[in-house]
């Protein structure tokens, strides 16, 4: 494994700068707004929108994120505004069809061999951006009764950007999952499970995750077959 790893304790929070083969280049779209690194479209998810699959512009968000990453398409930034994503309704029952507006992101899992139903609130299977406006503190995804609240399987995805990433809260397994060939970065996210990991890398190389915080798990940060 090539891996530069820096961990440091503060008051029972965890934070980590874990490179893995950091030289990955990233371009810069002209037109980004931000810094946020995309070459697309912006589809826009917000705790007002209703989901459809014509939402995502400013005047019409998307009301879930994975409705955000059904609509987008390779190169787009899904972009998230401030609230309470996943099971918002406070069940921690997992939904077998999306309903209720909550996270159900076996949805756009659905192609992929092996996944479980009841495995994340958030499925990333796409070369996209997902980032916040406001940031983690401001913008949480509840995955009670869920396994996971994110996994990735999208190679040269990002799921969160410095200062514009999520607090994965409640997850039983860990909080997010990368479980790709190549290329992903995830940044500025809080990962706080109720049991388990906090990140995990299960597969792949040439991943890098910045700037995450990991409190309150089993494990902060973990790799396993890992190039």
């Amino acid at each position: 494994m090539n891996a530069c790893r820096r961990v440091f304790q503060t008051g029972g929070l965890v934070a980590s700068a874990f490179v893995l083969l950091a030289s990955a280049q990233h371009s810069r779209a002209e037109g980004q707004q931000g810094g946020q690194p995309h070459t697309g479209v912006t589809w826009r998810v917000a705790n007002n929108g209703v989901d459809s699959p014509n939402c995502g512009s400013r005047r019409r968000p998307c009301r879930t994120i994975t409705q955000g990453i059904e609509n987008a398409a390779p190169g787009d930034l899904v972009l998230v505004g401030p609230g309470l994503y996943g099971d918002i309704n406070g069940s921690c029952e997992f939904p077998q069809t999306a309903q209720d507006n909550e996270e159900f992101g076996f949805l756009t899992c659905a192609d992929i061999p092996n996944t479980n139903a009841n495995g994340a609130r958030i499925c990333l299977n796409k070369a996209i951006t997902v980032a916040s406006v406001e940031g983690a503190e401001s913008t949480i995804i509840d995955a009670c009764g869920s396994g996971f609240a994110v996994v990735i399987f999208g190679s040269n995805s990002r799921f969160g950007l410095p200062h514009r990433g999520f607090t994965l809260l409640n997850s039983t397994g860990g909080a997010l999952a990368i479980s790709t060939q190549s290329n992903v970065t995830v940044a500025g996210n809080i990962a706080d499970p109720a049991s388990g990991m906090g990140f995990q890398l299960e597969f792949g190389g040439n991943h890098r995750l910045i700037g995450n915080l990991a409190r309150n798990a089993f494990r902060g940060f973990t790799a396993v077959n890992v190039n």
